[in-house]
């Protein structure tokens, strides 16, 4: 890719290992001679750490640093939170950075210190930097800190040279702050597609089995709620939607969080069958996609929402509110599920009864189908597309500043 036919350097900064980032790195590593990878993390957290917000400390299942090259850059990761700003912090992030002689640095956005030195550093020794971020116009708050928010995020956007867009929502966003459209490539929010596909399939024998462990009988219609137990996921949408499918629906959930007391109480005060399987790792979850007849994300707001992938992988229809960014790139209503409003419980109750109608079979083609938009493969074929395009206008511009010089 470069000018003596070398693979690109590129290096990923990450403020720590992700269960759903790491496949892609791997495919990255293993698919992509064009590029020679290099990922550093912050830090390594701590199982107490991992499990803040999910009800219980855990370590992720899957392989996290296998596969693709990576450092840490502190041993320590004492102040480890995720969701603060100095919760992930490198003060020598530009040394490690310059140490790995990159070509295109990927930073996710600026959410942390870490990230924000780590902008500086590149634009001090004009490195191209690639944004691949997630946020949404919905990310922002809606009170009047608005117009800051929008005059900050757009100065934090200008930071950057090349933008990959994760879907419709992500590009919608950078399209408002004015980012122009030759400086963005589609790269996909995406999972390891074949590993939930040839794990559903494996798992379809046992089918029966799965759901007679949760009580379920093969006339029942299985409702899955997978995520955190918190507010803006409103799990309480779904167990009042189940509640009013009636006879033979009940609800399964993976997870845990502040509102799993409210959400036992509410579906034993309604009468919801409940299956409560509490936090699954990732290799647990084909089991619930497997057992389940249908997914159910009533979130008030999600970024993306991979938890979509995974069920459209494993063949499971989903129903999913305008709040879920993945739904305007995966769930196309009466194809792989429906979408509806955030908070209309008819509207859910609607969709639902649709897919119990039809039947998961007849959804299941069309949701691998559908996911498959959504790949390694097209993720990676964004990234070295937008490598090569900041690579080359980098060296048009060393070139025309030699000149001059």
């Amino acid at each position: 890719m470069t000018s003596v036919g070398t693979p690109a350097r590129v290096t990923f900064v990450l403020t720590h290992p992700v269960q759903y980032q790491a496949p892609w790195l791997r495919y990255i590593a293993a698919h992509a001679p064009e590029l020679e990878l290099t990922v550093l993390y912050g830090a390594l957290p701590t199982a107490d750490q991992q499990g803040t917000g999910f009800g219980t400390a855990f370590e992720w299942d899957v392989p996290l640093t296998h596969g693709y090259r990576w450092e840490v850059c502190s041993s320590v990761a004492r102040d480890f939170n995720s969701d603060a700003f100095f919760g992930i912090d490198v003060r020598e992030i530009g040394e490690r950075i310059a140490a790995t002689s990159p070509d295109v640095v990927v930073v996710n956005g600026w959410h942390s210190a870490m990230q924000i030195r780590a902008l500086r550093a590149c634009r001090e020794v004009h490195v191209p930097v690639l944004y691949r971020g997630d946020s949404t116009l919905s990310s922002g708050p809606r009170s009047f800190a608005r117009p800051l928010w929008r005059m900050k995020t757009r100065m934090m956007l200008r930071q950057f040279d090349g933008y990959l867009s994760v879907g419709e929502h992500a590009a919608a966003y950078l399209r408002s702050f004015g980012i122009p459209s030759s400086l963005v490539t589609r790269s996909p929010h995406c999972v390891d597609n074949a590993r939930f596909a040839a794990a559903a399939q494996s798992l379809w024998p046992r089918r029966q089995a799965l759901r007679a462990a949760i009580g379920a009988t093969d006339d029942d219609f299985v409702v899955l709620f997978a995520g955190k137990f918190q507010d803006r996921k409103r799990p309480l949408d779904a167990v009042r939607s189940v509640a009013r499918l009636g006879q033979g629906a009940m609800l399964m959930t993976a997870g845990d969080g502040p509102l799993a007391s409210d959400a036992r109480e509410a579906a034993a005060r309604l009468g919801v069958r409940l299956a409560w399987r509490g936090f699954m790792n990732q290799s647990a979850l084909p089991e619930a996609f497997v057992a389940a007849d249908c997914l159910i994300v009533p979130s008030e707001w999600e970024t993306w929402g991979l938890i979509v992938n995974e069920a459209l992988a494993s063949g499971l229809p989903c129903v999913v509110t305008e709040g879920v960014a993945a739904a305007a790139d995966l769930v196309v209503d009466a194809v792989t599920g429906y979408t509806t409003a955030v908070g209309d419980i008819d509207g859910m109750v609607r969709a639902l009864s649709a897919v119990r109608a039809t039947g998961r079979g007849r959804f299941s083609p069309a949701c691998r189908q559908q996911v498959e938009q959504c790949s390694f493969a097209e993720a990676t074929r964004g990234l070295l597309a937008a490598v090569e395009g900041l690579m080359s206008t980098h060296a048009s511009r060393v070139a025309v500043g030699s000149h001059v010089a």
